[in-house]
């Protein structure tokens, strides 16, 4: 659907504010770079937050419907994941319905879980739907489950063609606990829109290969998100391995363990921790409470997704943990690998993340530890703390990696297949 504009016009949707999705932001990106117009549409998690803006490759909407009330403004440090802005403010009710649903999820809180998280995306699918129309895209990535069915709808209304990204396995997130019947139901749903998508990609081959048996859809093409920027190695240190935490300060990271660690290996290891979550204030209590501040531990404050890479490659090894509690968690693939990959850091994970624990194994880019316990991140860490030679090599790897996990590679295939259906327009002068 031209609609006469010159370039063809593309849409990345994700439920989050936009502000640290760095693979929204790349995708947008890259796009913009291949000749599309890019609209990137989200949401105000956060009051202050611009409900549009410009930047110098795209334009960027964020939803903020009647019925929504964003986070305060102090909170917008406890308001983000690893992939963005997913917790969100509350929605504007009559007391009277709350005190009634509140019951019946009392009542039957596993059933009430999970249909309030389908009402969730049916009502945010309806918001996108009514807003994007209007736009009249002609291609669309729905970022994860939760817009897949606004961007199936956008594709029946006219668009050209459907991206289905997925990030997660939607149903297998830690906290989700649904019925049998209402996870069948979330998968019914989820296949059903996931093969009027043109395209179906994902960040993993753990990812990738669950979805492609569970929907019997064709392989999903894995994207990886792969660094943008490859950093030049920082210098040569002498003195403490400097380890760095990167990312959400949230249950399932394995942060306090690492803290823990830290006790173990004063004056021979360092560690940064540099992100934003609701276990902020827990952790830096905890640290204090051990002495662990301002030494050997460091807090310092989050930075912009393009502003990551080189935030990292001032240390030595990154800190990958992801505790294996679902599905999801079991098989992801983070951002902060990439991350970590493109600042030249060795990568520290656990078996416990087999799909991590892999890549750093074939590309002898670091270690891995049995499991991520305090003792056992001191046991991982100790054959390393007198061998400069052995991490200076480990983090060579890392950088040898950059050339097949760079982003321009990754997702080269994608801009490839919509070049094929739109490269006379792209082209057009």
């Amino acid at each position: 659907m031209s609609d006469g504009r010159s370039r063809p016009r593309a849409l990345v949707l994700a439920l989050n504010a936009l502000t640290h999705d760095r693979r929204v932001l790349n995708e947008a990106r890259s796009l913009a770079e291949a000749g599309f117009e890019v609209i990137r549409v989200g949401l105000v998690v956060v009051e202050g937050q611009p409900e549009q803006e410009t930047t110098d490759f795209d334009t960027i909407i964020r939803l903020k419907p009647s019925w929504y009330k964003p986070l305060p403004a102090g909170a917008a440090g406890r308001a983000h994941d690893d992939s963005g802005a997913r917790i969100q403010g509350v929605l504007r009710q009559w007391p009277l319905k709350v005190r009634a649903m509140n019951f019946v999820r009392d009542t039957f809180p596993r059933t009430m879980q999970g249909l309030d998280g389908l009402r969730g995306v049916h009502r945010w699918s309806k918001e996108l739907v009514a807003l994007c129309a209007g736009l009249r895209p002609d291609v669309v990535i729905a970022c994860d489950f939760d817009t897949l069915s606004a961007g199936a709808a956008l594709r029946r209304r006219g668009a050209s063609f459907l991206v289905y990204d997925a990030h997660e396995l939607w149903v297998d997130q830690s906290g989700r606990r649904f019925t049998r019947l209402v996870r069948r139901l979330a998968l019914f749903l989820e296949s059903r829109f996931a093969r009027q998508a043109d395209l179906c990609t994902t960040v993993g081959n753990g990812l990738a290969d669950t979805l492609a048996k569970r929907h019997r859809l064709p392989r999903p093409l894995v994207v990886f998100n792969g660094p943008e920027t490859v950093m030049d190695p920082a210098p040569h240190a002498v003195g403490p391995l400097r380890l760095y935490f990167q990312g959400s300060y949230s249950p399932g990271r394995g942060i306090e363990r690492a803290l823990a660690a830290m006790e173990s290996l004063r004056g021979q290891a360092t560690l940064t921790l540099q992100g934003f979550g609701v276990l902020e204030d827990e952790l830096r209590s905890v640290a204090e409470e051990r002495g662990l501040v301002p030494d050997p531990v460091t807090f310092v404050p989050s930075c912009r997704p393009d502003e990551v890479t080189q935030a990292a490659s001032a240390y030595d090894i990154g800190l990958v943990s992801v505790e294996p509690v679902c599905l999801n968690n079991i098989l992801s693939m983070p951002n902060k690998v990439f991350t970590y990959l493109g600042g030249g850091l060795a990568i520290m994970t656990t078996d416990e993340t087999p799909e991590i624990a892999a890549l750093v194994r074939e590309y002898g880019c670091g270690i891995v530890a049995d499991k991520w316990t305090a003792d056992a991140i001191v046991e991982a860490l100790r054959p390393l703390l007198g061998d400069r030679e052995r991490v200076e090599s480990m983090r060579a790897a890392s950088r040898r990696a950059c050339d097949v996990f760079a982003w321009e590679r990754q997702f080269g295939p994608v801009v490839e297949a919509l070049r094929e259906r739109f490269g006379q327009r792209l082209d057009a002068p």
